[in-house]
């Protein structure tokens, strides 16, 4: 008889290897759905940390909105969106600035959001100097350190500017200028131009060191950066102090005065010290001998005023003469300057009333701004930036832009608006 053994141990073999892959196969899936689960989770807390994020924005400006708008609110105010909550808080801080805060709470996830609000009146200035459709006219040895947009055209005698150039506008043209940097207009010619130039029309007798880019669209206009609102809001607050001396039409300055705000209703002459606390309106015309005009320390960052502002007479009067070196000081801090302001309108109506008329030596602190009329830069002059109609700037006279005066701050007195200073993320 012959006997036949099995052999057990294959089919074991079997078993342990499906076993064994199954295990692997398991182990993988897990793996797969840990991670794919964390990941998901990770989306979730992604998705409603930004839930919270935008939760706390919308709490935030709900608030500043009621805030800048006179509309009622109280200090803590809470708003709920999808479950989720804003709480918001005002607190008063420096004067009658206020710093707003929200926290936002989606699920535990928390976001905060500030914004810190002043009643100061800001005003931008991109530019060292600006003119409207009057154009800006330059004379032998004129330097620029910052650049120039003009709503009319740019023309002078191959004068260097260390900037930018823009005349905007379908009758943009740039003539006569020797720039750093690029230039921008309609047309374009005799200049010297050392990056690129954009033009719509044309270049003629001008040597491009860039590249040349023809068919570019003309820059648009600009508005003054002061509105005739805004002048006449200080002139409000200015009024609620009027000085008395007026003598012949006019109040002459030959002691130290320290004032403000302040209405002067007639004509002024200085030849002494001059502070400023606040706005000064002069009903009349302005005249700087040897002054020096400055700010108040105690203002901290605020710029402030000094208008010429006749309403009854404003093509012949309204106007601001410097003569002597006049001196003009802020109050120490890096963005605050005086602004002498002229509402004399001469230019705009085709006059030819000087609006302010800047004799030599003058430096200092300063902004000029005639938004109606002529400025009038004689030799030697030193400034911070202007912005008026037309500009007219004689031989060897010396802008200098600062960066400061792109966020200026005018102090507007009792009652002014709210703006925006700060708006950041702190958690």
């Amino acid at each position: 008889m012959k006997f036949r053994i099995k052999n057990y141990q294959s089919g074991q073999a079997i078993i342990t290897a499906v076993v064994f892959f199954l295990l692997v196969a398991i182990l993988l899936i897990s793996s797969a759905v840990i991670y794919t689960t964390k990941r998901a989770s990770g989306s979730n807390r992604l998705l409603t940390s930004r839930k919270s994020y935008f939760t706390a924005e919308a709490g935030l400006e709900d608030v500043t909105y009621r805030v800048m708008k006179g509309k009622n609110y109280i200090s803590t105010e809470v708003l709920n969106i999808d479950d989720f909550t804003a709480t918001t808080t005002v607190v008063n801080t420096v004067g009658s600035d206020k710093e707003i805060t929200t926290v936002g709470n989606a699920i535990n996830n928390i976001r905060k959001n500030k914004i810190t609000l002043t009643t100061d009146v800001g005003a931008d200035f991109f530019y060292g100097v600006q003119s409207g459709a009057g154009g800006i006219s330059v004379g032998n040895g004129t330097a620029f350190n910052g650049s120039l947009y003009s709503n009319g055209p740019i023309s002078g005698v191959n004068n260097l500017m260390y900037g930018t150039a823009v005349s905007a506008g379908p009758s943009g043209l740039i003539n006569s200028i020797h720039a750093t940097g690029t230039a921008y207009a309609h047309s374009i010619t005799n200049s010297t131009i050392d990056k690129d130039a954009y033009y719509f029309s044309n270049v003629t007798g001008t040597t491009v060191l860039g590249a040349k880019h023809p068919d570019n669209p003309d820059l648009p206009l600009l508005d003054m950066p002061i509105n005739d609102a805004k002048v006449q809001s200080w002139e409000n607050s200015a009024s609620a102090k009027v000085l008395s001396g007026c003598s012949g039409g006019s109040l002459t300055l030959n002691t130290a005065t320290t004032t403000g705000p302040a209405k002067i209703p007639c004509n002024l002459i200085l030849n002494t010290t001059l502070t400023m606390t606040g706005p000064i309106w002069v009903e009349g015309s302005i005249s700087l001998g040897s002054s020096n005009v400055k700010i108040d320390p105690s203002l901290g960052k605020d710029s402030l005023a000094l208008i010429a502002d006749k309403p009854s007479d404003r093509l012949n009067s309204s106007n601001i003469t410097m003569t002597n070196g006049a001196q003009f000081s802020g109050t120490g801090d890096p963005l605050s300057y005086v602004t002498l302001v002229s509402m004399n309108n001469s230019a705009e109506n085709n006059g030819a009333v000087i609006a302010i008329d800047v004799n030599n030596n003058l430096n200092g602190d300063l902004f000029i701004y005639a938004p109606h009329g002529l400025i009038d830069i004689k030799n030697g002059s030193k400034l911070i930036g202007m912005a008026g109609y037309k500009i007219n700037i004689k031989n060897n006279a010396t802008i200098t832009y600062e960066t400061g005066l792109a966020s200026m701050l005018f102090e507007s007195g009792p009652g002014g608006s709210y703006y925006i200073r700060k708006w950041e993320e702190t958690q």
